[in-house]
């Protein structure tokens, strides 16, 4: 049995652990001498707004998808036109977390946070259509909303499963 190639010896070793040991210092020093190095930045409230909606055009999928549920988690009626945005991501975790988001920011959810949710009942993903239905069962009873969910249902095959979903928040 042969075995393959293994440093020849033990200077070789040696040699190689400090050759990175170096490297790895070297770039600690240049990191801290060229001011990247800090601590943890301490955000005011709006700031950390402000910086989850610049996240919501991340090119990362998971950074939209956790800043579209940040800023609902977070309340602030500031990123409700931003996560009307998120609401039409190509994909669709980042939607169904948008319209999540938006339902948690009911409280002050107008005729157009409707109009977004119902036509997001439309979505070929599931998910993202019961997130939309939930969200829908947060906004109450509107007749804008009576009149959108009726023309839906009289000419779409919507899942009853969802629409079980808008009742079931009332």
């Amino acid at each position: 049995m042969r075995f393959t190639a293994v440093p020849s010896s033990l200077s070789t070793i040696l040699h190689r652990a400090r050759s990175l040991l170096l490297t790895l210092s070297l770039t600690c020093l240049i990191a801290l001498t060229a001011g990247c190095y800090r601590d943890t930045p301490t955000l005011e409230p709006q700031a950390t707004v402000d910086l989850l909606i610049t996240l919501l055009g991340d090119r990362d999928t998971a950074i939209r998808l956790t800043a579209a549920e940040a800023l609902g988690k977070i309340g602030d009626q500031k990123a409700e036109p931003f996560l009307f945005r998120a609401l039409h991501d190509s994909d669709p975790t980042v939607r169904e977390a948008a319209a999540r988001s938006v339902g948690w920011l009911s409280a002050a959810v107008g005729a157009e946070a409707e109009t977004e949710l119902v036509t997001l009942l439309r979505d070929p993903h599931a998910s993202v259509r019961r997130a939309a239905a939930q969200a829908l069962g947060t906004v109450g009873r509107t007749p804008t909303l009576s009149s959108s969910l009726a023309d839906l249902l009289s000419g779409s095959s919507l899942s009853t499963s969802v629409f079980g979903e808008w009742i079931s928040g009332w």
